[in-house]
């Protein structure tokens, strides 16, 4: 429609150059906010216009965020099957409010907060032994001084970086 109303704007070399500038300024863009999700660190999105520095900040902070809490769960499957906890068997991740992301690195089975962070402790622990849970998984090693835990976890299995296993059996 605009071609055919608007035939000279077409034909016009400064129209493309703007159209052109444009669409180079889009790439660009989505480029740098592709690559700031993954690599905030890097030289290209830390110089990188168009982009806001506190956005910057705040992927930085994310990805340090992840990389320190989320990095043990990246590589803790083959101790999971060293200590005899197949990928079957049903393991409670908290504190986890994501759907599935601590269960999907650990290729694990289970649950996280996400299904039961709305009940109180004692009440989410009992709702998860009926579901025949058997493996509780802290990430935050001071969670389990929670005194409302403290009649379900008592078996500690072992520690792998900033991981505790409990046995919920």
């Amino acid at each position: 429609m605009l071609k055919r109303n608007y035939p000279r704007f077409f034909k016009n070399y400064i129209f493309k150059g703007i159209v052109l500038a444009g669409v180079l300024v889009i790439v660009y863009t989505a480029s740098v906010q592709s690559r700031m999700k993954y690599y905030p660190h890097q030289p290209y999105v830390q110089k990188a216009l168009f982009i806001s520095q506190d956005m910057k900040t705040r992927w930085v902070m994310w990805v340090d965020y992840c990389s320190k809490f989320y990095q043990p769960l990246e590589t803790i499957t083959p101790y999971l099957r060293d200590l005899g906890i197949k990928r079957n068997d049903l393991i409670y991740c908290t504190p986890d409010v994501t759907i599935n992301a601590w269960l999907y690195l650990m290729d694990q089975n289970g649950f996280t907060d996400f299904y039961f962070g709305s009940l109180p402790e004692d009440e989410r622990l009992r709702a998860l032994q009926n579901q025949q849970v058997e493996y509780l998984v802290l990430l935050v090693t001071t969670y389990h001084q929670n005194p409302k835990f403290a009649p379900f976890i008592k078996k500690k299995i072992s520690t792998y970086k900033t991981v505790e296993v409990w046995d919920l059996r």
